[in-house]
Order: C-alpha cells, then sequence, then structure tokens
C-alpha cells in the first residue's frame, strides 16, 4: 500500500483547480474594444460569444469601458 496515492491525487486536483481558475481569469479578462449585436446571430456566426451576440446585454457585457457596441437596425425583443 502507497501512502503517496492522495498527496499525489491532491496535488493533481490543487494544481487542475489553479490553471482551470487562471484559464477562466483570463478569458474574463478579454474584454473587447468593438462588439457587434444582431438578433440574427447565433453560435454558427464567426466571433460568436466573442466580438458577436445576439442581445445587447451581452454586448454590453462584453465591449471594455468606452468601447463601442454596433447594434443592427431593427426591432428588439425582451427575453425572459
Amino acid at each position: 500500500m502507497k501512502t503517496t496515492a492522495p498527496f499525489t491525487r491532491g496535488v493533481a486536483l490543487t494544481l487542475a483547480f489553479t490553471l482551470a481558475c487562471a484559464f477562466g481569469t483570463a478569458l474574463m479578462a478579454q474584454s473587447q474594444s468593438e462588439v457587434w449585436v444582431d438578433d440574427d446571430y447565433d453560435s454558427g456566426t464567426s466571433g460568436w460569444g466573442v466580438t458577436h451576440f445576439d442581445t445587447i446585454p451581452d454586448g454590453l457585457d462584453a465591449v471594455e469601458a468606452g468601447g463601442t457596441v454596433h447594434v443592427a437596425a431593427g426591432g428588439t425583443r425582451r427575453r425572459s
């Protein structure tokens, strides 16, 4: 019976958690200076979820302070 297995597993879990947190923070920190919003955009749209969104709130969440949100002409619909 090895006594190092629980220690090794704990170190591996700690490392995995640390990397996941660092990666997630890096993704969240990548605000865009310009984003585009059109209710016709979807997951097949190039830049989806990064610079292209289908709702104004999502675009506002992704743009950096002082950035620009380009909103396509047309009506908007409220999502519940």
